[in-house]
């Protein structure tokens, strides 16, 4: 990426209980559903939470859209890995997978839909899954944005490995797995429209960057000339390399007041360019000749002066930690390298850690560096549309990829096409999904165990701390796979020490695979499959039997068996013969079915 080296790395000495500071990555919108008595409070939600600018011009913005590049040729990749499956034969099923509700966040109280291509290999986590999620034009989606339809559909596609980390490990959220029974036709028909989708997108995503493109550089001198004065500026373009399409992009202009001695490179313009903002931010400060300066590289500040501060003159890193430690009597210190106002390296200041988590700060200032960012929007297929919470949103672009596909479906959508948790039940009443579902639960699961076991309540669970006494009293009441769960949800949240204490017991265990830890069953192949003879149906009848209750299998049958009694049978019902053969086989929709 080219235009970001004249951001220093920040914190020249760090200890190993500092944390770094981070940019987030995109949030894509999850669904919502349409709940007609729930609006006006949505509309107070949104509005309360929702409106604030943007700042387009930032290194925040510049990172985002990297970032957001990246997932796009992570998915481009995922798209031509499911493409060889399907040519191979080696996809044998599709799910409907549901992520459960949750409070987190308000477009997330209705769920989540995913589609799921379930291969051959025996690793489910490998199997390729496409989440339709809005796409968003910036670091901070906006909710109204989301309920006016601003932002395209964007399919997004990984493995199902990492939409379990995201939903079941992060966020504690079941997933509901639905079985789809077709064939290799109708699969190659799912592939066709992802393909013709994405193309879609993709090429008006081409026509949008070359008009933003065109805006950013007009935008830029003009911002340029209103920061600096006519003539006394200087454009440079910052690029990073689009994977996708194997070129150098411009995403940005770098807007530079001119100096004494002219720019040789772009090597010289990118320290410039935050040089100038440094020094920018610097002036603000009203320093005077006895005062600290602390350089965090996305900000200054101007600390009270203090004997914990130790000011070292030395410009060698070892000679100022080692000066430091001597100081202190700890190797728990920070060092900020020291900066005169043109951004000359003069030394370093020192302190520990306890002290700056205190330290008092008389004034700060925001390093902003002059550049003008492309606002490259969002690109919508025409079939896909934009994304609205309530209806155009993930359960509806499940709905639409189906019928594109000609799946068999409802003519009317209604509220169970609308939220994504009632989605499944749309899908039977369409003839889709004739089984009960399969839970993956991991970490909602343990979760419970682990507080009946301390005797306190699921919620009281989410103020837990970990303390290390009570592993003993979990290790003993938990399975082995349980305990490879456990380490590898909370790993990063227990101790040093507690981590330690619980690799020791499961080192000598025999790991079980991914699949196992988290409860992603595998499934008889029979059940994915459409059955065209009464022997075929028979196997998976007794399947069915297998797999689940009768209770189970009975509340799915009843939702086929109310659009197989339709007095009038909408023709879109009737798109795929083959899935009508199978259910009539199973006596789940009557022999005359086809004629009504």
């Amino acid at each position: 990426m080219k235009g970001i080296k004249y951001i220093p790395k920040p914190l020249i000495f760090r200890c190993k209980k500092c944390v770094n500071n981070s940019y987030y990555m995109e949030k894509s919108f999850s669904c919502a559903r349409n709940s007609f008595m729930k609006i006006i409070l949505l509309f107070l939600l949104f509005f309360s939470k929702s409106i604030f600018s943007q700042e387009v011009d930032s290194v925040e913005f510049l990172q985002w859209y990297a970032q957001k590049k990246e997932l796009y040729t992570s998915s481009k990749k995922y798209i031509q890995r499911l493409k060889k499956k399907i040519a191979n034969n080696q996809v044998i099923g599709l799910e409907l997978i549901i992520a459960s509700a949750t409070d987190e966040r308000v477009e997330s109280k209705f769920g989540h839909s995913l589609f799921r291509f379930v291969d051959n290999d025996d690793d489910p986590g490998n199997d390729i899954t496409i989440s339709f999620v809005a796409d968003v034009n910036g670091p901070k989606a906006s909710n109204i944005g989301g309920v006016i339809g601003k932002y395209g559909v964007y399919p997004e596609v990984k493995s199902l490995r990492l939409f379990v980390n995201q939903y079941v490990k992060e966020e504690s959220r079941p997933l509901e797995r639905h079985l789809i029974p077709s064939n290799s036709q109708m699969q190659q028909a799912l592939m066709d429209a992802l393909d013709d989708w994405w193309n879609e997108i993709h090429i008006a995503k081409e026509t949008i960057y070359k008009k933003a493109l065109k805006e950013a550089k007009d935008d830029a001198l003009k911002k340029a000339e209103k920061l600096f004065g006519e003539d006394n500026y200087e454009l440079f373009e910052i690029k990073f390399f689009d994977e996708e399409f194997k070129v150098e992009r411009i995403h940005s202009f770098g807007l530079l007041e001119k100096e004494e001695v002219p720019f040789e490179n772009n090597e010289k313009r990118d320290a410039a360019l935050y040089r100038q903002a440094y020094t920018r931010a610097y002036n603000l400060l009203d320093v005077e000749a006895h005062d600290i300066v602390l350089n965090l590289f996305q900000e200054v500040w101007k600390v009270e002066s203090s004997t914990d501060i130790l000011s070292l003159e030395t410009l060698d890193l070892k000679v100022a930690t080692d000066l430091a430690q001597q100081k202190f009597s700890t190797d728990r210190i920070k060092l900020f390298q020291k900066f005169n106002q043109a951004l000359e390296p003069i030394g370093y200041y020192a302190m520990t850690l306890e002290y700056l988590e205190n330290i008092s700060i008389l004034k700060r200032a925001s390093i902003e560096l002059s550049i003008k960012n492309l606002e490259i929007k969002s690109a919508a297929s025409e079939d896909l549309g934009k994304y609205t919470f309530f209806s155009n949103n993930c359960a509806g672009a499940v709905i639409k990829f189906l019928k594109k596909a000609n799946f068999p479906h409802k003519r009317v959508v209604g509220i169970q096409g609308r939220v994504p948790v009632k989605l499944n039940k749309w899908m039977s009443r369409s003839l889709l999904v004739p089984y009960p579902s399969k839970i993956i639960e991991g970490a909602q699961k343990l979760n419970h165990k682990i507080a009946r076991i301390l005797g306190f309540s699921d919620k009281d669970f989410i103020s837990y701390t970990f303390p290390i006494h009570q592993w003993k009293i979990i290790s003993k009441y938990i399975s082995d796979s349980d305990k490879f769960l456990f380490f590898d949800l909370y790993d990063q949240v227990i101790s040093t020490e507690y981590s330690n204490l619980v690799r020791s017991e499961i080192e000598p265990l025999k790991a079980p695979k991914y699949h196992q830890i988290y409860g992603l069953e595998i499934l008889s192949p029979k059940l994915y499959q459409l059955c065209s003879s009464k022997k075929c149906a028979l196997e998976i009848e007794s399947e069915l039997k297998r797999t689940w209750s009768k209770k189970e299998i009975k509340e799915v049958k009843k939702l086929v068996h109310r659009t197989g009694n339709n007095t009038f049978i909408y023709e879109g019902l009737k798109n795929r013969p083959e899935v009508l053969t199978h259910l009539k086989l199973l006596k789940y929709i009557p022999l005359d079915f086809s004629k009504k």
